[in-house]
């Protein structure tokens, strides 16, 4: 009687109860924007750390791809094109770079890039120079990781393309022009590679916006067109991707945090609607999100939040049926200086954000090509999913937004992972849970603010 009600309360609170096939290998990926001017890929303690997350797919040059150049130290980046191109604080920004760059007589960063891949076996997307580059140059970039035993399984045509800073010289016309060329090219050389073009943010109402993506789906030359996420959940002024200005809330830090979780979840609950409009706009082409994150904030930055949402996003796009049009993606940056932005930070000593953790268990999942989700649900801040992979492997993963525990029967697992933090703004690692042997896997109780992943040996 007790096995019939629990299943009965399973099915009515289950969101998707069903067996869907899901190719999740390129939905494990990480941009290299700013990774190779602050680390050594032959550093034993960099490469250690790249190992326990696993990344399946990498990104380059990542966000600075829009002036890079494969001759050249670092990024081959000319200062007179970012001045003409970019009207915001990008050719400020660049002067800085290239100031690292050159002090440090860096060679051009595709070559430790290629190094890094092959360590990894990952595969590659290209972010694509369509601005001031020759064709040639996208090509030599193809042709040279190609020749390294590299796949290159996508390149992404432009990078954020549509922001306010490159209207004056730039349009979806000259756009259009010079992405069909660079297509037609790579179609005749590489027909196995997908292009993904940039699309503008499909609820704003900038006439430029809404002039871009009319034209852009009416096209059929490209695979995938590419979306970048981040969950805007602090108060205040965001500029691509970034709280520029921030507004406290709450009487206090748990007060604050609370509000910050009830917009995450908000987030959750509202992103494949967002998904779905893109996709019909769209002609129902493949979404590519190259770049998410929760947005880049000095209040939630490195806090466990943070490591909450970026272990719920995965698992929702790689769960969630209504999120199925998404099939790559890749997080905001693998490793630099910034707080928010990395996973693992070099500034004056190395550290790692506490979304590092969760990659670290996520790796877990997406070591596999392709699984198979029987079921997904969200009920009471609870996320669960249930699925196996190729080996008949069965998973039960859990996400505890709550800051309540909660009882789960997992008898028929043999291995598990949990991490929780006693506080939803923490900045370090407060407590992790490696256990197989030492815990009682009948019934367990999940703790408040975690997420938590159970293996089985075979599906039953």
């Amino acid at each position: 009687m007790k096995k019939i009600f629990f299943l009965i309360l399973t099915i009515l609170n289950t969101n998707f109860l069903y067996s869907q096939e899901r190719i999740i290998k390129n939905l494990y990926g990480f941009g290299t924007n700013t990774t190779f001017m602050f680390n050594d890929v032959q550093d034993t303690s960099f490469l250690s750390n790249v190992n326990m997350i696993s990344p399946r797919l990498l990104a380059f040059p990542g966000g600075l791809g829009n002036f890079y150049h494969p001759s050249g130290m670092g990024y081959g980046i000319k200062i007179s094109e970012v001045d003409f191109f970019h009207k915001g604080k990008l050719p400020k920004r660049i002067r800085g770079i290239n100031k690292i760059i050159e002090k440090n007589k860096h060679k051009n960063y595709i070559y430790p890039f290629i190094d890094l891949s092959k360590h990894l076996r990952s595969d590659v997307i290209i972010d694509a120079n369509i601005l001031s580059a020759e064709i040639d140059e996208t090509i030599q970039m193809i042709n040279l990781i190609l020749k390294n035993g590299i796949n290159v399984s996508s390149v992404e045509i432009g990078r954020e393309l549509t922001n306010q800073s490159y209207h004056e010289n730039f349009n979806i016309y000259k756009y259009l022009e010079k992405s069909k060329a660079l297509t037609e090219r790579i179609r005749i050389s590489f027909p196995d590679i997908k292009i993904g073009v940039v699309v503008a943010p499909i609820y704003k109402s900038y006439v430029k916006h809404v002039e871009w993506n009319k034209l852009l789906s009416k096209e059929n030359f490209y695979d995938a067109i590419v979306v970048h996420t981040y969950a805007k959940v602090t108060k205040g002024k965001d500029e691509y991707g970034k709280m520029v200005t921030e507004y406290p809330e709450g009487k206090n830090k748990y007060q604050a945090f609370n509000i910050y979780k009830k917009r995450s979840l908000d987030f959750f609950k509202e992103y494949p609607k967002e998904i779905n409009d893109y996709s019909q706009m769209f002609q129902k082409k493949d979404i590519w999100i190259t770049e998410w994150n929760l947005q880049v904030s000095k209040l939630t930055g490195k806090t466990h939040i943070q490591s909450l949402f970026v272990f719920c996003y995965l698992m929702e796009v790689a769960c969630n049926e209504e999120l199925r049009k998404i099939n790559l993606m890749s997080f905001h940056n693998l490793a630099g200086r910034d707080i928010s932005s990395s996973v693992i930070i070099n500034r004056e000593k190395s550290s790692l954000s506490t979304t590092f953790v969760a990659f670290k268990f996520l790796s877990d999942v997406f070591v596999n090509d392709r699984i198979t989700v029987v079921s997904r649900s969200f009920t009471n801040e609870l996320f669960e999913y249930e699925f196996h992979n190729e080996k008949n492997e069965k998973f039960f993963v859990c996400i505890n937004w709550s800051e309540q525990p909660t009882k789960v029967d997992i008898s028929e697992y043999d291995y598990s992972k949990i991490y929780y933090s006693e506080n939803l703004y923490d900045n370090q690692y407060s407590k992790e849970n490696f256990s197989s042997d030492e815990v009682n896997l009948k019934e367990l109780e999940i703790p408040k603010y975690s997420f938590c992943i159970f293996k089985s040996g075979k599906n039953k």
